[in-house]
């Protein structure tokens, strides 16, 4: 990059236009942009002198991405817009730190909330900065790996009364042992099938749960408990980051001189302990100047508040350690129709939200009769998709349950589908929850049952905070598309709450981005004298509703008995068509 360029996209990012390929710049309301850093030459000049290959891959960078890499201030808080980069600008400030500010990976920490988050951007850093030897990202992983790794540092477990070679618990072994507990010593335990809920409530102060009136062994429980981890040299998750915070409190363990956190908003309270602890010496002094923070993520996308998570967690960062606040505005991935329907359901509340793709085509809002009609329909559209495009879908929906008829339709139309994010393949339709579909992306996205009392649920309804979390979880799952965005809604929801309309935010978004439609499935009886979607009888399998009829079957979903599929080479199928009441 020329000095003369660089300095030409710096001013046209003050004046917001720093976007690359932006059409246009949405009213910032709440939260105006920072301003990229005023020049970056000198800075561009000493990366492209010590490390040619990093500057190569920066001049691709938009101004404010290249500022937040490019800052040497100790302590920085990143606020990123949907689809602005994130991780990209955070494996390029990786391997500046390393490559040109001379810190060794091996002393340098990335915290993340998923192996998966850890591992793009570790296959980033070595696209970027090249070779890594073996051991020099021990410290890059979730929160509990990191913790996990201090521990197992020399001295660090003893303080826990663990050596170095300590076992780590998953959820299913911890319950195992508590159950082994409780038989072996004959403790009396209420609610025993929610220990885990238990001892969290105990943590809290509150022995007492339910209809309890009196106490019983939970304490002795959690007492006998700790006492067998230590004998068996044992840690559970939550171990790790109590544990890992008080080494850090107490000087003990490795302290990586340099450190960033992906996806800062959804913190708990424990993991900040963490991250205060790492920040300060043992004498509990501030040690910002010797050692520095990156944070980086988006407010608007703060839906674990059940969690943990504090709607105020940037600001009362920033304040605490006095962090340098920049922000990245432009959205690289959906079309501005996707960008400015997100932003309406949030009324708005998103800062500047900067698309730099053409506007695409309106939102589609649908309104189906039932779950299993959403169902139908869905298998219908998806059955005329190529192998690729079915690979770049994904259905979404508030609660797992909405999964199930939506599944039986999909295997009766011979269409695979997954509930994990890693590498689907090809032809694979995901389905996932809003909450699961967190940092993915897809071409085509699919929000099913977007009723009132489903988004927002309806033990929301009264509570402004609750409800604002629901309208940033909504505000994720839209933003998931990259071109095409499908809603629907139900006339019968049949989930306890839902109501028979749609979401009340989908009000908020201006008619101009929606093209409605009612669709309506095969209204005529077919050759056997039922349509998708009837009610019938089977004198075997007892009541069921009809999910695909074709040339050569019929495919029913009983209540009982799951999907049936039946040949009509045989003649009568036994299939009797039910009234309403009787259903």
């Amino acid at each position: 990059m020329g000095l003369r360029d660089l300095g030409r996209r710096l001013k046209a990012a003050r004046r917001g236009e720093g976007c690359k390929g932006a059409r246009r710049a949405p009213d910032e309301g709440a939260g105006a942009n920072a301003e990229p850093l005023a020049d970056l030459t000198e800075r561009m000049a000493r990366v492209e002198a010590t490390a040619p290959n990093l500057h190569a891959s920066l001049v691709r960078l938009d101004p404010y991405q290249l500022s937040a890499v490019l800052t040497d201030e100790p302590v920085v808080s990143l606020r990123a817009q949907v689809g602005s980069g994130k991780t990209t600008v955070l494996a390029h400030k990786v391997v500046l730190m390393h490559r040109v500010e001379g810190i060794p990976l091996a002393d340098m920490a990335v915290l993340t909330f998923t192996q998966k988050a850890a591992a793009e951007i570790a296959d980033r850093v070595r696209a970027l900065g090249g070779e890594v030897r073996a051991g020099d990202l021990r410290y890059f992983g979730t929160f509990h790996a990191v913790a996990a790794a201090i521990l197992r540092e020399e001295g660090a477990a003893e303080v826990s009364g663990r050596s170095p070679r300590f076992g780590i618990l998953d959820e299913e072994e911890r319950l195992a042992l508590l159950d082994e507990i409780v038989e072996k010593d004959g403790l009396s335990i209420k609610y025993r099938a929610r220990l885990a809920m238990r001892l969290e409530a105990l943590e809290q102060g509150r022995p007492l749960v339910g209809a309890m009136k009196y106490p019983d062994d939970i304490v002795l429980l959690r007492d006998r408990y700790e006492e067998e981890k230590r004998r068996r040299d044992l840690f559970d998750f939550d171990d790790l980051i109590l544990w890992g915070t008080r080494v850090l409190e107490g000087g003990a363990g490795a302290r990586p001189r340099w450190a960033a956190v992906d996806e800062f908003q959804d913190c708990d309270p424990s993991q900040l302990a963490f991250l205060r602890a790492w920040m300060r010496r043992g004498d509990g002094a501030k040690e910002v100047k010797h050692r520095g923070l990156f944070v980086v993520g988006d407010p608007h996308q703060l839906v674990y508040s059940f969690r943990g998570g504090d709607a105020r967690i940037f600001e009362d960062f920033e304040a605490d350690f006095g962090a340098r606040v920049f922000r990245l505005p432009c959205n690289y991935r959906s079309t501005d129709a996707i960008l400015l329907a997100a932003r309406a359901v949030l009324g708005g509340r998103c800062g500047r939200l900067t698309g730099t793709r053409d506007a695409g085509t309106p939102l589609r809002l649908l309104r189906h009769h039932d779950p299993t009609q959403e169902a139908l329909y869905l298998a219908r559209r998806l059955e005329r998709y190529s192998s690729e495009e079915r690979r770049e879908t994904a259905i979404l929906f508030r609660k797992r349950e909405q999964a199930r008829p939506i599944a039986e339709a999909l295997d009766a139309a011979a269409i695979p589908h997954a509930g994990i994010h890693g590498e689907v393949a090809a032809g694979t339709v995901s389905l996932l929850t809003f909450h699961g579909a967190k940092g993915l992306e897809f071409d085509t996205v699919f929000l099913v049952g977007v009723n009132d009392g489903l988004v927002p649920l309806a033990s929301s309804f009264g509570d402004p905070e609750a409800e604002s979390e629901e309208q940033r979880l909504l505000f994720v799952g839209m933003t998931r598309a990259r071109d095409r965005l499908e809603i629907s809604y139900l006339a019968d929801p049949r989930d306890f709450g839902a109501r028979p309309e749609k979401s009340r935010f989908l009000d908020l978004i201006p008619e101009s981005l929606i093209e409605d439609e009612i669709p309506h499935l095969d209204a005529e009886p077919s050759a056997i004298g039922h349509s998708p979607g009837a009610r019938v009888a089977h004198s075997r399998y007892g009541a069921g509703r009809v999910l695909a009829v074709n040339a050569s079957t019929v495919t029913v979903h009983f209540d009982l008995h799951g999907v049936k599929t039946f040949s009509l080479a045989f003649g009568d199928l036994g299939l009797e068509g039910l009234a309403a009441d009787e259903s």
